[in-house]
């Protein structure tokens, strides 16, 4: 390998993470409440629980998480996308990183699926209207596979756990990122927190060996491929095609060894 780069953690609060996330949840509420009554008013037959409302309260959540996390980072420093991890890697150490991740969020499915037996149904591609036809199964698809992994990695490892990094050692910095990462995906089923607050923290240690989102980005799209194209509303060949171009995107971003400090 060679010479390896360091460059200087941005000095972002411990507290940011939690503030951009409370921020996020708040403007995706109130805009998608104001889109709700737009609609209502317009004359349209829709309901808060209706797929395409849901879908655009989706979108309006994520982009709210990634604006919010670039807003606060920018009350530091300008902020660049290597501070959020949006940097390359070099293949090998990715892939050697991803797979550690991957052993330690698999190690402890087998756990847990062994003492607690989960057999809680979740309902999120139901919710959002998966299996409604082809076009809204392709949309919903681009969204859990792609969209959902790239913003969810920038905002919980790059930010989120970047920031926490700034105070605390790895191990309490990657165990907080994992139990709010679970905490905030519990509307999607309670018996999937701890196995969310797993890959949580599994994605904070490939961050933290190779300081780049990418190779958590990937695993958590073949995550969320697996879980779309296992659920009878989903489709393997939309998620895996989405999880195709995640793949390419990630592995054809420029990149060099670095070390963050």
């Amino acid at each position: 390998m060679g010479r390896e780069l360091a460059e200087v953690r941005p000095r972002w609060p411990a507290w940011y993470g939690l503030a951009a996330l409370g921020m996020a949840l708040v403007i995706a509420v109130m805009a998608s409440g104001i889109l709700f009554a737009l609609l209502k008013a317009g004359g349209a037959a829709v309901d808060a629980d209706s797929p395409g409302v849901n879908i655009v309260a989706t979108l309006i959540q994520d982009f709210a998480l990634a604006g919010c996390a670039i807003w606060l980072a920018s009350q530091v420093s300008p902020p660049r996308p290597w501070q959020f991890g949006v940097r390359g890697t070099p293949f090998l150490r990715g892939l050697k990183w991803a797979a550690i991740a991957f052993a330690i969020y698999f190690s402890f499915q087998l756990v847990y699926i062994g003492l607690v037996h989960p057999n809680q149904k979740q309902t999120t591609l139901q919710d959002l209207g998966a299996g409604n036809g082809p076009a809204i199964t392709l949309l919903i698809g681009l969204l859990v596979v792609g969209v959902a992994p790239a913003v969810e990695e920038f905002f919980f490892r790059g930010f989120f756990y970047g920031a926490l990094r700034t105070r605390f050692p790895f191990i309490a910095a990657a165990l907080i990122d994992g139990l709010v990462f679970g905490a905030v995906h519990a509307p999607t089923g309670i018996e999937a927190v701890p196995p969310l607050i797993a890959l949580g923290f599994a994605f904070c240690v490939a961050f933290e060996a190779t300081g780049s989102i990418l190779p958590g980005v990937v695993l958590h799209a073949l995550n969320n491929m697996v879980a779309f194209g296992s659920d009878k509303q989903g489709s393997w060949a939309v998620g895996a095609a989405t999880a195709g171009l995640v793949l390419l995107a990630c592995v054809t971003l420029p990149g060099r060894s670095r070390t963050l400090n």
